[in-house]
């Protein structure tokens, strides 16, 4: 394939998933994955804006930005990083006015626990949109009616169990030239892209088979936590949690269970984070792809004859 033909197959691509996604409102890029997306696009706006060399980073809930600093270190760039102290408007003020993104997340990756409202999330692009600064936001989730403002760019990632398929959405304003995406496996990108749309699932109604197991990860805050649907969150608080994903039957396809990795990757996630450094939290965190309980039926059932037997298996019987 020339390199004029893969241009043109990638612009045909991303023009067609924007008339079909948002009827052609605004320009859409497709990515083969979610570090992909975000690498082109930061990358590329600092070529194309490289006399604003100021770049705002608020790392918290997403891997993603935290992967990219080793990056932008190498190469001596000033980072405004938000501090935890600092409201979002505090931080806005003070940004450089030669600031040339600031980019966060929404939602923590893992839990999916809801860390920017959308109300909030809107009012950031407005803020930053009047500094012309590109505002760009890591999220799970759009709304085919949202509105951008002039200088946002929404990184539309998937859940972390299906890492395999990105889209970015931007406006006008971004002239910044794509680097990689023309480089990519396009016809693997279009067919991702295509495939068919997951089948709904009231989670309250899964939810409610699992109370009885006193291991719901929301359960354990006082009010009702915005979160996203497309995951059930366990925390098993005397269980490890691989234990559990095994006894079950589960996949990395379709679960995801911390507590396999070692202790100095787990390290790391507390840059982006916090709650990653309590033990108990990691040890009994199983994170279930909603579609999980839609293709086996018996799944609650088999979760809790594994927690039964991984707890039967633990008691000691003494004898006279």
């Amino acid at each position: 394939m020339t390199s004029h033909f893969a241009n043109e197959k990638y612009h045909l691509l991303n023009t067609r998933i924007s008339e079909n996604l948002l009827q052609g409102g605004y320009p859409v890029r497709s990515y083969q994955n979610a570090s992909l997306a975000l690498y082109d696009i930061t990358m590329g706006l600092q070529q194309y804006l490289s006399h604003r060399n100021y770049l705002g980073i608020v790392s918290n809930g997403s891997s993603l930005i935290n992967n990219l600093l080793p990056v932008w270190l190498r190469q001596s760039v000033p980072l405004q990083v938000k501090e935890d102290s600092q409201t979002w408007f505090e931080y806005i003020e003070i940004l450089n006015s030669e600031t040339n993104f600031v980019v966060w997340s929404s939602e923590n990756e893992i839990t999916g626990e809801v860390i920017v409202s959308e109300s909030e999330a809107k009012e950031i692009h407005a803020r930053l949109a009047k500094k012309r600064i590109f505002s760009i936001q890591v999220t799970h989730q759009m709304n085919s009616h949202t509105f951008l403002s002039p200088y946002s760019i929404i990184v539309l990632r998937k859940s972390i169990l299906k890492d395999d398929g990105c889209l970015v959405v931007m406006t006008d304003k971004m002239k910044a030239s794509s680097l990689i995406g023309s480089y990519q496996n396009i016809d693997r990108i279009a067919e991702r892209v295509h495939t068919q749309q997951p089948q709904q699932l009231d989670l309250a109604v899964i939810e409610n088979k699992l109370k009885d197991l006193n291991a719901l990860y929301f359960d354990q805050f006082v009010s009702m936590t915005p979160r996203l649907c497309d995951r059930i969150v366990f925390s098993f608080r005397h269980l490890n949690a691989y234990a559990v994903q095994q006894a079950a039957g589960l996949t990395n396809q379709n679960s995801f269970a911390p507590a396999v990795y070692p202790f100095w990757v787990l390290d790391s996630w507390s840059k982006w984070w916090k709650e990653c450094g309590k033990d108990s939290i990691i040890r009994g965190l199983l994170i279930v792809d909603a579609q999980a309980f839609i293709q086996d039926s018996e799944l609650t059932v088999k979760i809790h004859a594994s927690v039964d037997k991984i707890q039967r298996l633990g008691q000691w019987n003494v004898l006279p």
